[in-house]
């Protein structure tokens, strides 16, 4: 968890425990935008993504999905359905920042937006 209020702090502290963690064989998830957006949104890529990405030198493996038509943002209400999780083609380490964080972003949400539309089109459903 990140203390969001907390600012370097914060992404110092994610660090050393990234560190541990990783040192220990363990892996991590982080959602790069920081919380969950709205089918068909895009959020802002928070730079902690990139700090962990420098930082730990290890491949990044980008992640898809279309949870979100199914369980909207702040609601406790969830729709019948499928979700679909898709582990996209790693990034390899060493990659410059800010090349790193356009292609993680594009990656993501070129394929989320593709699994959001194969089920609108299955379904005629609208995003939430």
């Amino acid at each position: 968890p990140i203390d969001r209020k907390a600012a370097g702090s914060a992404i110092r502290e994610m660090l050393r425990r990234a560190k541990a963690a990783t040192a220990g064989g363990r892996s991590i998830m982080i959602m790069p935008e920081g919380t969950r957006v709205a089918p068909g949104r895009t959020g802002r890529y928070n730079p902690g993504v990139a700090a962990l990405y420098t930082a730990l030198g290890l491949p990044v493996v980008p992640v898809a999905l279309n949870s979100g038509l199914f369980w909207g943002r702040r609601s406790l209400v969830i729709r019948p359905g499928t979700v679909t999780l898709e582990f996209l083609a790693p990034l390899r380490p060493g990659m410059d920042r800010k090349v790193f964080m356009a292609l993680l972003q594009e990656r993501i949400e070129t394929a989320s937006e593709r699994l959001r539309l194969e089920v609108q089109g299955e379904t005629g459903a609208r995003s939430l």
